[in-house]
């Protein structure tokens, strides 16, 4: 539960722990004494959007909330995330940042003891947390206009966290604002790479989160 409820669940304006998916779960049983011998659970329909915006009363999923309240030093280190807190982040700011009654800190220590039970092993687990912490950093990615011969185009703010993005991804700043800033489209055995202007920038940014 608490894996499932950090990475799909967040506040909404009826239900302060709203799962945000949809799960079919399938119990396995001996065939001689129709005992209990495993389970699987598959998951789907994450509500994905959530990622990039919230509105005024709901929440962002759980998992970055817990992130930012529970890390170490080390983890806030290792996802440039040291002195960070939700304020910082674009990703968190569209709705609420807080739950009456719910400690995020607890709820992420609970996190890592199901996922080492589970057998995720530290250095998988360090994984994850830059996975997340690169997604919060994405959100504050933003783009200026570039006046270029065939029209403007969009460009990577210098004010934004690149560097600690490819960091984290483990891409170069180049690839990265390819991803971000320009469409590839191949037709008949030839590839175009096509500018993209700001807003289709920002929504490529989102997508990438």
């Amino acid at each position: 539960a608490p894996v499932l409820e950090a990475f799909g669940n967040a506040k909404t304006v009826r239900n302060p722990n709203s799962s945000r998916f949809g799960k079919f779960m399938k119990l396995q049983f001996t065939e001689s004494d129709k005992a209990l011998a495993g389970g699987f659970i598959e998951t789907y329909l994450l509500e994905k959007s959530r990622v990039v915006f919230q509105a005024s009363e709901e929440r962002n999923f759980h998992i970055f909330f817990e992130l930012l309240s529970g890390m170490d030093e080390l983890t806030a280190g290792a996802c440039h995330l040291a002195g960070k807190s939700a304020a910082d982040f674009t990703f968190l700011r569209g709705g609420t940042t807080q739950i009456a009654g719910r400690n995020d800190a607890t709820h992420f220590d609970e996190l890592k003891e199901a996922l080492t039970i589970m057998g995720m092993a530290e250095d998988a687990q360090a994984g994850l947390w830059k996975t997340v912490g690169a997604i919060l950093h994405l959100g504050n990615i933003d783009f200026i206009e570039k006046d270029t011969p065939e029209g403007p185009v969009a460009g990577v703010s210098e004010n934004t966290p690149l560097n600690d993005i490819c960091d984290l991804l483990g891409v170069t700043v180049e690839v990265l604002e390819d991803i971000l800033t320009v469409r590839h489209i191949s037709t008949r055995g030839e590839e175009y790479a096509i500018p993209l202007i700001v807003q289709d920038a920002r929504y490529a940014r989102d997508a990438v989160a």
